[in-house]
């Protein structure tokens, strides 16, 4: 997966079919005008009111739907699992599934990441609700949420609600937290190595960070700083310490000089 595509899949108690009516009526519901075009194994979905810009042109966003398969062993969704901490119930729903469908946007790689996720959260609440769907594979931020939640994770935690996971690691004699999410937005995920500061205090930094790049850009540059406390967390671009391969923003306390200040 690219920042050119981003890709999610449903979860379902067996195979369905979507009802072309009700699913524009419900995509109109919540993002205005739309075309949809049903092409048998696929169906595409242009929002008309959100254009995403590619090759100098700007065109109607596109969200393609594909048809239901058969859920079979899948090592990420597992990885997923074991990440999701925020819904007890993730993995005994995911084990009564026994169907996937696929929902994907395409070629929308140069749309801000905010108005981006916007339009994909909405899209995919219309799809799930009229799939019936009961959980989603969020693969982007390797996370599995509630398909009941989207809408009321998006209203209370932002663009960020589904589309990122903040991970917990023991290193040595300290601790890692590191983002997941960012990277298929084309934007670099954040991390920080510590020790002897509150985790809590930490992922509120590097959640925060992470909401600035997706609102701003990936503006935040090598000595820049997050904040203006005492310690001084300072930004430089590395390559991830954990898994999946990716480029981050590794913020380290420093109690040097002030250096320029980002957020």
């Amino acid at each position: 997966m690219t920042a050119a595509e981003y890709m999610v899949e449903l979860l379902l108690d067996g195979p369905v079919r979507l009802d072309e009516a009700e699913l524009r009526a419900a995509l109109r519901e919540r993002v205005g005008g739309v075309e949809v075009v049903d092409a048998g194994e696929r169906i595409w979905v242009h929002v008309a009111g959100v254009r995403a810009p590619r090759r100098g042109v700007d065109a109607p966003y596109g969200v393609v739907i594909e048809a239901c398969r058969a859920r079979e062993s899948d090592d990420e969704l597992e990885a997923a699992l074991a990440q999701t901490w925020d819904w007890p119930e993730a993995r005994a729903t995911v084990e009564r599934c026994a169907a996937v469908m696929r929902v994907r946007d395409r070629f929308a790689g140069e749309l801000e990441a905010a108005r981006r996720l916007d339009a994909f959260h909405r899209v995919v609440d219309a799809v799930a609700a009229c799939a019936g769907a009961r959980a989603v594979h969020w693969r982007p931020s390797a996370r599995v949420i509630d398909a009941r939640a989207i809408v009321r994770r998006f209203a209370a935690y932002g663009p960020l609600g589904a589309a990122l996971n903040v991970r917990q690691f023991r290193v040595g004699e300290g601790m890692l937290l590191d983002t997941v999410g960012l990277a298929a937005l084309g934007l670099p995920d954040v991390e920080c190595r510590f020790a002897g500061v509150p985790p809590e205090r930490v992922a509120a930094l590097v959640g925060g960070c992470a909401e600035y790049l997706v609102r701003h850009g990936d503006v935040i540059r090598d000595g820049e700083t997050l904040d203006r406390t005492a310690e001084r967390w300072t930004c430089r671009r590395a390559e991830a310490m954990v898994g999946p391969r990716r480029t981050v923003l590794a913020v380290e306390p420093r109690r040097t000089r002030r250096a320029r200040s980002a957020v």
